[in-house]
């Protein structure tokens, strides 16, 4: 009997701790998807400068909260870019004490757990249906409304501004503009130039992207009026972000620079997420030979998961990514 009181004990003192413990790492995991959702919604409004980083630290706290963690022992905390003119790096710390339940018994009254994550933003390096319409490097006004064209000329006021465009060689350029391209396009990848080819095919295939999915058109001839208010399409700056999918309005952009002795083929920089308003078509622009098929439209902020480069230029297409922990500085 004597050994069996005792055995008891041992066996009720075991099931104390797992039952305990159990619940330990249940309040653990909890913990950890409150830190985890914590440094992903600040990332999204990463790089920023310091005195931008307020906003991301609230929508950090309002995930974190809201996911469980304790607004008092949870902390987010800012670490700089490589290049140390922004901080692209968000680090979320969170405590809490779980009260013991059967294990009182045995002396312990309580636990204290923690939980840390670390996420980074930037401009993404890998970009999936993107259209073979490289943009040269340069500045690129967010939410302005901006042409893309493949020909050069003097813009005729403010909101007309003008930005090259060069199609790549990727196979059918109708059917590239008008399906987009579903492989991986990476920043720093090389790709040729398309020497030959008829704007008229990026016309159509622009007029067969939206005509055929919003049943509007698309593409203007030089002589069709175009008619803004029958196109239904959202004006620049209505909204903030955007992510690919159903619209087919959206496009990735690869923007290109040039590369030191090689005329045929050009450097992927980054990537920018561009909203068709309408394309116009002119078989003799400026008194040229060269037929134009210019994009009137506007670049947009998009947030999405996947890998980053921050040596690429930020064209407004965010990537988030988790950090591990062991590299932070």
């Amino acid at each position: 009997m004597i050994v069996i009181a005792f055995c008891l004990i041992g066996i009720l003192a075991l099931m104390a701790l797992v039952m305990d413990t159990g619940r330990v790492f249940i309040e653990h995991a909890e913990l950890q998807r409150a830190v985890d959702a914590a440094s992903l919604a600040a990332a999204q409004d990463l790089p920023a400068s310091e005195d931008q980083l307020e906003r991301a630290r609230t929508k950090g706290m309002e995930a974190a909260i809201k996911n469980g963690a304790p607004s008092t022992s949870t902390s987010i905390s800012f670490l700089p870019s490589r290049t140390g003119d922004t901080f692209n790096i968000v680090l979320t710390t969170s405590q809490r004490v779980v009260p013991m339940r059967l294990s009182q018994i045995l002396g312990f009254q309580s636990w204290t757990i923690s939980a840390v994550a670390a996420a980074r933003s930037g401009p993404i390096s890998i970009a999936q249906h993107w259209v073979p319409l490289g943009v040269w490097e340069g500045e690129v006004e967010m939410h302005e409304r901006i042409r893309l064209g493949n020909t050069p000329h003097t813009p005729a006021n403010s909101l007309d501004v003008k930005r090259l465009y060069a199609p790549l060689n990727h196979g059918n350029l109708r059917v590239g503009v008008r399906d987009a391209i579903s492989t991986r396009l990476h920043v720093g990848a090389t790709i040729p130039l398309l020497r030959t080819y008829n704007p008229l095919d990026i016309c159509d295939g622009i007029n067969d992207r939206i005509r055929n999915r919003l049943n509007v058109v698309g593409c203007f001839r030089v002589h069709e009026p175009i008619n803004l208010a029958g196109l239904n399409i959202v004006g620049p700056g209505t909204r903030r972000d955007w992510a690919y999918g159903s619209d087919p309005r959206l496009i990735f952009i690869p923007f290109i620079r040039p590369i030191p002795g090689d005329p045929n083929n050009v450097q992927v920089a980054g990537f920018g997420l561009f909203y068709i308003e309408y394309a116009h078509f002119n078989p003799a622009p400026h008194g040229g030979a060269m037929p134009l098929t210019e994009i009137s439209g506007f670049f947009v902020r998009t947030v999405m998961e996947g890998p980053i480069e921050e040596d690429a230029i930020d064209y407004g297409v965010i990537g988030i990514e988790y950090v591990d922990l062991e590299r932070l500085p």
